[in-house]
């Protein structure tokens, strides 16, 4: 939408949770740094990575964080599912450390945001779906 602010107009994206309402000027955002919601169809097919078997992760967490972190500049839906889906795997019978469990909070929290809008389920159901697909 277009608002003026100041006496300057600018287009704007805006966000509306729950609660609030975000107003995110367009000039400020970056390719992939905001993406609309993944249609209910769609993101029925891509959490299905969640039950998929794992890609190793590896052991070194120099190398393991930088490809968390260049999965994480994806921000998508398949790179998300695939960083919760093989960390989940990776934590299975290896202690992950401080980073990992910060990217996979992240990533949780990011998925389960989606899931709830998408799917018009609550929190906690999302919560009990992706832990049955993880097999947790």
């Amino acid at each position: 939408e277009e608002k003026a602010l100041s006496g300057q107009k600018e287009r704007y994206f805006v966000v509306e949770i729950p609660g609030l309402t975000l107003w995110v000027p367009q000039k400020t955002i970056t390719d992939g740094s905001l993406r609309a919601p993944t249609p209910a169809h769609t993101f029925q097919e891509r959490i299905r990575i969640l039950s998929s078997r794992g890609e190793p992760l590896s052991p070194d967490r120099y190398i393991r964080k930088n490809q968390l972190a260049d999965m994480l500049k994806e921000r998508t839906l398949e790179s998300i599912c695939r960083i919760i889906r093989d960390l989940a795997d990776y934590k299975r019978t290896k202690k992950i450390n401080e980073n990992d469990n910060s990217v996979l909070i992240h990533a949780r929290n990011l998925l389960l945001n989606e899931w709830c809008l998408v799917l018009s389920v609550t929190e906690q159901q999302a919560e009990n779906d992706m832990k049955a697909m993880l097999e947790l």
